[in-house]
C-alpha cells in the first residue's frame, strides 16, 4: 500500500491526467497521501488535481472537506505570496532601483499553463551588485526586516515584515558561488515585460538562463527534494517561449562551464522519461559523455520517481551518495556543505 500511495502522490504532481486509485475508500491512505505530499513539497498541485479529477465525487464527505480546506490554505498562501512581491517591487522600483524577477514567482507565471498550480515558499528578486545595500533600504523603509542569520548574506538577504511572514529574498548574484562576472552577464541577456501580472520593466532571466539556474539549484542545492522542480523544468522547456528562443548549444555550455554536466544528464534523463518531455537525444548525449560512466551508472539508481521519493524518506547513506554524484567534482560537493562566508563588506543596517 506504501508503494500505491507514492506512486500516486507522485503521478498527481505531475501535468497528466489523474487515475482513480484503488484506495479510493480507505481514510487513512488519504492521510498518507497528504502528509506524503506536504514533505515532498507539491500539496498544491496533488490537491488541485484530485479536486479535477472525474473521480473525485466519488471521495468521502470528510475527506473531500479536509481536502477543501487544505486546499484554501494553499490558495490564500499563494494570494499573500502575490501581494508580498507587489509591496517590495513597489519600494524597489520606487527607489529606481532596476530588479530582476527570478526562481518559483517567475517559473509559475510565465511557463505554468495556470500559475495556481506553483507552490510558493519565497519572493526572489534580483538587484546589480552595486545597489544591493540601496535596495535592502529601501525594503527597511517599507518595514521590511533582515530575518535570521545567513552565512551567504554577501549573496542575498532574507527579509519580511513580520515574524513568520512571507519571506522575499535580494540576491546579488543568482547563486552563492557565482561571482560579480555571473551576474553582469545574466543581467546582460534579461528581458522585460515576459512574466504576466508583474510591471513591465521588472527584468527577468533568459530562458536559456533560467533553465541552467533551475538545473543547478534543484541539483545542487536542493537535491530535487520536491517533483515541483521536475514541474518547473518541464513546463519551461514545453513553453512557446523556450521553443522560439531556447538555445541548447549555449545552455551545454553554460552548464559545463560551471561543472554541473551529472545533474544536467540526471535532470534532463528523468525528465524524457518520467514527464514526457522533449529533450534532444543529442544533448543527453553530450552530457553524458561529460558526466562519465561511473557517475551514471551511480545516478540510474535513482532513474525512477519512487528510487528519488522514497516514500519512508532518505536515508543518511543517500544524501552522502547522491550530493557527490550530482556533482561533476565531489570535492566541490563537500566544499558546498561547508557553505563558507563569502568576502566582501558587511550587510548595511536597514532603514
Amino acid at each position: 500500500m506504501d508503494q500505491e500511495i507514492a506512486s500516486f502522490v507522485l503521478s498527481a504532481a505531475k501535468p497528466e491526467i489523474l487515475k482513480k486509485p484503488s484506495f479510493i475508500s480507505e481514510g487513512r491512505a488519504w492521510s498518507d497521501v497528504l502528509e506524503f505530499s506536504t514533505q515532498l513539497h507539491c500539496a498544491l498541485p496533488v490537491l488541485l488535481n484530485i479536486d479535477r479529477s472525474e473521480w473525485n465525487s466519488e471521495l468521502s464527505e470528510s475527506i473531500r472537506l479536509q481536502f477543501d480546506e487544505r486546499l484554501q490554505r494553499e490558495r490564500l498562501t499563494l494570494a499573500a505570496f502575490e501581494s508580498e512581491v507587489d509591496s517590495a517591487l513597489f519600494l524597489i522600483i520606487g527607489a529606481k532601483i532596476s530588479v530582476m524577477a527570478m526562481g518559483e514567482m517567475s517559473y509559475g507565471k510565465r511557463y505554468y499553463t495556470e500559475k495556481v498550480y506553483r507552490p510558493i515558499q519565497n519572493v526572489d528578486l534580483m538587484v546589480p551588485g552595486e545597489l544591493h545595500a540601496d535596495a535592502l533600504r529601501a525594503l527597511g523603509k517599507g518595514g521590511y526586516r533582515v530575518q535570521g542569520e545567513s552565512s551567504n548574506r554577501f549573496s542575498k538577504v532574507e527579509l519580511a515584515r513580520k515574524i513568520g511572514g512571507p519571506i522575499v529574498s535580494i540576491h546579488r548574484r543568482p547563486l552563492p558561488e557565482d561571482n560579480e562576472q555571473v551576474a553582469e552577464e545574466i543581467w546582460s541577456r534579461s528581458k522585460e515585460g515576459l512574466i504576466p501580472g508583474i510591471p513591465r520593466y521588472v527584468r527577468c532571466f533568459s530562458v536559456d538562463d533560467d533553465l541552467v539556474y533551475l538545473i543547478r539549484y534543484a541539483t545542487a542545492h536542493r537535491l530535487f527534494d520536491s517533483p515541483v522542480l521536475l514541474n518547473d523544468m518541464h513546463f519551461l522547456i514545453e513553453s512557446e517561449e523556450f521553443k522560439r528562443n531556447g538555445n541548447w548549444e549555449r545552455i551545454v555550455w553554460a552548464l559545463s562551464r560551471v561543472r554541473a554536466n551529472a545533474g544536467a544528464w540526471f535532470a534532463l534523463s528523468l525528465l524524457r522519461s518520467a514527464w514526457g518531455t522533449e529533450i534532444p537525444t543529442v544533448v543527453l548525449d553530450e552530457f553524458a559523455q561529460r558526466t562519465g560512466i561511473l557517475r551514471r551508472r551511480v545516478l540510474s539508481r535513482l532513474s525512477s520517481v519512487s528510487a528519488l521519493f522514497p516514500f519512508q524518506g532518505r536515508t543518511l547513506p543517500w544524501y552522502v551518495r547522491y550530493r557527490l554524484m550530482l556533482r561533476d567534482s565531489s570535492l566541490d560537493a563537500i566544499r558546498s556543505r561547508k557553505s563558507p562566508r563569502q568576502p566582501g563588506p558587511p550587510s548595511p543596517e536597514l532603514g
